[in-house]
This record gives C-alpha cells, sequence and structure tokens, in this order.
C-alpha cells in the first residue's frame, strides 16, 4: 500500500510539473520587455489578441500607463512577434481596453481605445492600415466632462440585429476620490454613434463598473448583457434583450451578486449549451462566483466547481480549451505574492482541479499580481497561448502552450454578410460523436480583454465532425457536414444553407389535476429529422432522458404531447426537447418548468431583511399542513453553521434567525422536510 501511494503522489507531482512546464514564456524573445506602467487608480491595462492586419495570424496589441502609447507587436507567421508602429494616432492617456472591431462594416478592422479620465478615441482604418480619428465625427463624446467617467472596459454587440455593431461603455469614475459614473450606450446607425442609453434602459444609475460583455444567456439569438460593477453596495447587472430594448433581470435570474466584482468571463464550462459567467471578486474573502446556467437563471457553484479563487484577489478570468479535450478550462489572473495564477483544469464533468497551485503555476513562475489575461493561437498549431499583463513593474508575459496531446481541434473564422461584418453575436455548434460543444462570438472578453476571431473547439479524439452549424444575429444558419477537424474554416454567411432540424413553433408543460404533466409542443419541417428526446430537470441544469418520440417525417405543422407520471407535488420540474436530425445533429428546445399543485410540503417565501448587518432575519414558510421542517445554513466557504429542525403550523409561518455573530460575506440557507428542498441566497454586511 505504501508503494502504491508513493506511486500515487509521484505520478502527481511528475504530472503537475509536465503539465505547467508545457507552457513557456515567450514574450521576451519578441522584444516585449515592457510592462504597462503606473495606473493612476488601480488595475491595469488591456490586452487585445486580435489579428489586426488580417494575415491569417493573431497579433497582439497592449494597454499603457499615462504618457506612453498603445503597443502594437505584429505576429511574423512563425510564432514571433515585431513590435511595429502603424499609422495610428499617437494615444498617450492611460489606456484601459484596446479593441479591433469593423464598427463600420468595410472589410478592415478599426481601433477603438477606452481611457481612464481622458476622452475614449476610436480610430477608423482607411484599408490600407492608416487611421484616422474619427471620435467626434462619429457621434462619439469628446467633451472634457467626459474625461471625468473614467472609462475601463467597453464592448460592442448588435444589440437590435441590423447588422451594425452597437457600444456599451462601462465607466468606473474617479476611483481616488469614489466618484461613481453612470454607463453609457450608444447605437451604430451607418457608422454613427447616437446615445440610446436611456431609451434602452441600460443605464442602471451611479455605478463603479469595470467592465460587461454582450452574451445570450437564454439562447433566443438576442445579445443580452451583464455588467460587473465594483464594491457590494452596486450590484451586477443583468440586462435582458427584448427585441427593442433591455429588462433589468439581474435579481429575477439570480444573477445580480453583490461582491466586489471584476470580471465578465462567459463560457459553456459544463457543455450544456448555454452560457455560464465567471466573476472574479477583491473584497469579502476574495471568493470568485462561477454563474452556472440552469436555462435563464443563475446558481452561484464556484465554491462546489472548485474554482473560487480566494484567498488571492481576482482580475481576469478566461475560459480556453488548453488541451483539447472538448471541456473548457480557466485561467485567472490575480493578486497574490505566495501562490500562483490560477490554471483551473475542467475535469470533464464541469468541475475542475488546480494541479499547479503548489509547484509555481505555468512554468513554475507564475507567482506574479497580474490582471489582464487574453487567449489566442500565436503559430497556428491549433494550441491556445495566453497573453498576459501584470502589474506596473512586471513585463508582459506571453505564455506559449506547448501541449504534446494527441487530441484534435477545430477553428472558425466569420464573414457577415446580413450581419455585423465580424459575426458577431453568433452561435457556433460543432456535433461529433453524439456530442455538441457550442461558442457565442464576442468583441470583448472576461477583464479588460479581447480574444482571437478565430473561434477555437478542441474536439477530443474526432478527427471528422459529424456537422458545423452558424447562427447569425440576422436569423441565416449556415451548416457544414462531415467537417476535418485540425483546420481553420473561414466561413461567410449565407454560404452554405441547409435545413436544419425540426422550426419548434410552440412547447409547453402543464400540470393535470394532481396527476401528471403534460407536455405539449408543435413544429415544422421535419425533412431528414430523427425524432424527440424528452428530458427532465429537478435544478434546471442536470437533465435526464424519461422519453422519446419518434419524427412523423412531415414538413407542415405537427402537434406532440408527453405525459410525465413520474413527479411528486410540490416540486418545480424543468422539462427540453432534444431535437436531433438524422446525421446526429441536435438542437435543444427552451427550457420550460411546471409542477403539481400543492397540497402537502411547504413553500418558502421572502427572506428579510436581504441584505442584513448583524441582525434577526425572518424566514416566511407557507405550508397546507402542520409538519417539521429542518433549516441549514451554510458560510461562502460550504461549512455548516446553523442546522436546526422546527415545528411549522399549517399557513404563514415567520421563523426568526440570528446574524449577530456571523462574519460579513454570503451564505445559502437551506429548507427541507425530508422529500422537498429550497435554497435562498443571505447576504450579511
Amino acid at each position: 500500500m505504501k508503494r502504491f501511494l508513493l506511486f500515487i503522489f509521484t505520478f502527481t507531482i511528475s504530472f503537475n510539473y509536465l503539465l505547467g512546464q508545457n507552457f513557456t514564456e515567450v514574450a521576451g524573445l519578441s522584444g516585449m520587455n515592457f510592462s504597462y506602467g503606473t495606473a493612476d487608480f488601480e488595475g491595469g491595462g488591456g490586452i487585445s489578441f486580435a489579428d489586426f492586419n488580417q494575415d491569417g495570424f493573431d497579433d497582439l496589441t497592449f494597454c499603457t500607463e499615462l504618457g506612453s502609447d498603445i503597443r502594437y507587436f505584429q505576429n511574423d507567421g512563425a510564432g514571433g512577434f515585431t513590435e511595429i508602429f502603424p499609422s495610428i494616432p499617437e494615444n498617450l492617456a492611460e489606456t484601459k481596453q484596446v479593441l479591433w472591431v469593423d464598427y463600420d462594416n468595410d472589410g478592415d478592422k478599426d481601433l477603438f481605445a477606452t481611457a481612464y479620465l481622458d476622452i475614449n478615441r476610436l480610430y477608423q482604418n482607411n484599408g490600407s492600415f492608416v487611421f484616422t480619428d474619427v471620435t467626434a465625427q462619429s457621434g462619439l463624446p469628446v467633451a472634457d466632462e467626459y474625461k471625468e467617467h473614467g472609462t475601463y472596459g467597453a464592448s460592442f454587440g448588435d444589440y437590435n440585429n441590423d447588422g451594425w455593431l452597437d457600444l456599451y461603455i462601462s465607466n468606473y469614475g474617479d476611483g481616488i476620490t469614489l466618484q461613481p459614473e453612470a454607463n453609457h450606450f450608444y447605437r451604430n446607425v451607418n457608422g454613427m454613434f447616437e446615445d440610446v442609453t436611456a431609451a434602452t434602459g441600460t443605464d442602471g444609475g451611479i455605478r463603479q463598473s469595470f467592465c460587461s460583455i454582450f452574451l445570450d444567456y437564454d439562447n433566443d439569438l438576442l445579445p443580452d448583457m451583464y455588467v460587473a460593477n465594483d464594491r457590494v453596495e452596486f450590484a451586477n447587472f443583468l440586462y435582458r434583450n427584448t427585441g427593442s430594448d433591455y429588462t433589468d433581470v439581474s435579481s429575477a435570474s439570480g444573477a445580480g451578486i453583490t461582491i466586489w466584482a471584476m470580471n465578465t468571463g462567459a463560457g459553456d464550462f459544463d457543455g450544456d449549451g448555454d452560457l455560464d459567467i465567471y466573476v472574479t471578486n477583491v473584497g469579502s474573502g476574495n471568493f470568485s462566483s462561477m454563474l452556472v446556467n440552469n436555462g435563464g437563471t443563475f446558481t452561484d457553484e464556484a465554491m462546489a466547481r472548485g474554482v473560487a479563487y480566494g484567498p488571492r484577489i481576482g482580475w481576469g478570468g478566461n475560459f480556453f480549451d488548453y488541451d483539447n479535450d472538448s471541456d473548457l478550462d480557466l485561467y485567472v489572473c490575480g493578486l497574490s505574492t505566495t501562490l500562483p495564477n490560477g490554471f483551473y483544469v475542467n475535469q470533464g464533468d464541469g468541475n475542475f482541479s488546480e494541479p499547479l497551485l503548489t509547484s509555481g503555476g505555468l512554468g513554475g513562475i507564475d507567482v506574479v499580481n497580474s490582471y489582464v489575461n487574453a487567449i489566442g493561437d500565436i503559430n497556428n498549431d491549433g494550441n491556445l497561448d495566453i497573453a498576459v499583463s501584470n502589474n506596473s513593474i512586471v513585463n508582459v508575459r506571453v505564455w506559449e502552450n506547448q501541449e504534446t496531446s494527441v487530441n484534435n481541434w477545430l477553428k472558425v473564422h466569420l464573414e457577415g454578410e446580413t450581419s455585423n461584418r465580424d459575426g458577431i453575436n453568433c452561435w457556433i455548434e460543432a456535433y461529433a460523436d453524439g456530442k455538441k460543444w457550442v461558442r457565442y462570438t464576442h468583441t470583448s472578453m472576461a477583464y479588460l480583454a479581447q480574444n482571437s476571431y478565430y473561434h477555437h473547439f478542441g474536439v477530443d479524439k474526432n478527427i471528422t465532425l459529424d456537422s458545423l452549424i452558424v447562427r447569425w444575429p440576422a436569423g441565416t444558419v449556415d451548416k457544414l457536414e462531415n467537417v476535418s477537424a485540425n483546420q481553420l474554416i473561414n466561413l461567410k454567411e449565407g454560404s452554405t444553407i441547409t435545413a436544419l432540424p425540426v422550426e419548434l413553433q410552440a412547447f409547453q408543460a402543464k400540470p393535470v389535476g394532481n396527476d401528471y404533466i403534460a407536455l405539449n409542443w408543435e413544429v415544422e419541417n421535419e425533412k431528414d429529422f430523427a425524432g424527440y428526446e424528452i428530458q427532465r430537470s429537478i435544478d434546471g441544469r442536470n437533465f435526464q432522458a424519461i422519453g422519446w418520440q419518434q419524427g412523423s417525417g412531415a414538413e407542415t405543422l405537427t402537434s406532440y404531447n408527453f405525459k410525465d407520471r413520474e413527479v411528486r407535488k410540490g416540486i418545480d420540474y424543468f422539462y427540453r426537447l432534444k431535437m436531433t436530425d438524422l446525421d446526429g445533429s441536435f438542437e435543444f428546445s427552451k427550457v420550460v418548468k411546471a409542477h403539481l399543485n400543492l397540497k402537502d410540503g411547504f413553500e418558502l417565501g421572502t427572506i428579510h431583511p436581504n441584505p442584513t448587518k448583524n441582525s434577526n432575519v425572518s424566514l416566511n414558510v407557507n405550508t397546507s399542513l402542520a409538519e417539521n421542517i429542518f433549516i441549514q445554513v451554510y458560510n461562502q466557504t460550504g461549512n455548516l453553521i446553523l442546522n436546526q429542525e422546527t415545528n411549522i403550523n399549517a399557513g404563514e409561518n415567520n421563523i426568526s434567525l440570528t446574524t449577530e455573530n456571523w462574519t460579513a460575506g454570503i451564505y445559502l440557507v437551506k429548507v427541507s422536510n425530508g422529500t422537498k428542498e429550497v435554497t435562498r441566497k443571505l447576504i450579511v454586511h
């Protein structure tokens, strides 16, 4: 047994060492011997890992301190870089984010740069890599009063799907005097910008926002928006796109967390086809949040998933598949003098390990105060690399991924025709071996970062994909079949239009008395279609198959129904359809919810006050029958701090809990009766 344990220990150490050594720091070899410099407030500056000259190789662009110009490094095609000095007006402001974006849809990349306590600048590319400052003439503000906004992040997305990329600005205000500012949203009308903040409902009032991201959290092909706000008094925002404006669903969705938020990283880390959000934290224990998408609502599972990151102070966190095994891993920058930046490896089930925690991180030398990381592929070998901007005195780093696994990959580059030219806010779906992987396209990502426009999939051992589907903002759907792995596909909108699985017209779930839940759906266009796998979940995240309905093959409107009798009263059930084509490609329907009418069991209402500060809180519990319930409270490290059994009477009950000796933080309150369990979040200041 001792020899076996020694073998396991030695193997683990060897694995950690080899993993760390698979990344080599190469910035210095390309003349990147510089740091961001000194920030007037904090947080360093951004990185773009985008191909700015569109020669097929990812270039690097770095923000710099006050008095220094933006730094541009062109990829030489062999994985090395050369600093260039393009014909772009000098920008000596304290730049925070740089984004290469084709805002005018003319086929070349323009440049947008935000600045802290200075004017944000838009530089138009004339097509020959000569740039003009068009900030004022494009309608963006240049008045001195806008310098006080203290901009950090920016994100482009086509919120109204008119083919033009709109612009959301995240303002922090003056970090020294702690004077916050409102954010601003600008609609792009044929290359001219107009302020639509009030009209779209995205003002949010005075906040201290670091960054935002456009993302389709509810899979309706309309780009929603998530905003990270610093300080616990400013909850994060989730704005749902209604098709014409936005609705604040922060509280209703569970995404409106109150932490010292830095990061807006998004990706489908658990492989269920929707976007999850990773938010880092510099306060209250520094524990980050992994907001797991339950099909429209979110649950913070950072602790359970192994990516809480504390006690390190977290900043930029980016999803990427470092080993091409088809699941998304995570790299997190932060501040610590003893622990490395976070390199989290997805174990294939949505849970993560951190194998380099005790071995110095990447290259054994990644114990450094860092803020920003961006993801690209410097030598087009299919292994994703990482560029990092550190604190004021540590040079930037570029980690070349020299992973030796035999896993395969695929990269996709998009060119919009009716949609925006950059192909932003597209869903890309890859199918192989009965599995589905998704990517959603962004201009900005995480904290002040721009990742490569060459959208990457790790596809494990698959050498051929059954199909590749792109869903464009304008409604166009392209499909490629029998796609070979280990290549870059350049796809123009509308070039490969193919009929997809059925067009779902309606899907609903309703209780029938207290006997069963009835699912009903209507579809059209079942040509070359296999059928429907009916799936059920009790948490809105983990679904299991409960039935199969063969497709009729009809192209006219067809109705189906399914009766789920294996349900209990008083429990919410979530349902979706896995609609499968004959070639194995599939897509999921929206998620619907239903429950049988409650005859017994309890309903947990509000917790008040919430947040609270060193006072009693009241749990509102309703039940039709007297019964015993169990109340458990967990702190943010997952430790059980309260476990009590309480008898409640039929009707409304208010149960008092004292938080007088609880430390400030986020707590989970679980109430159960042995068959039903309900969880609420409680914040203690």
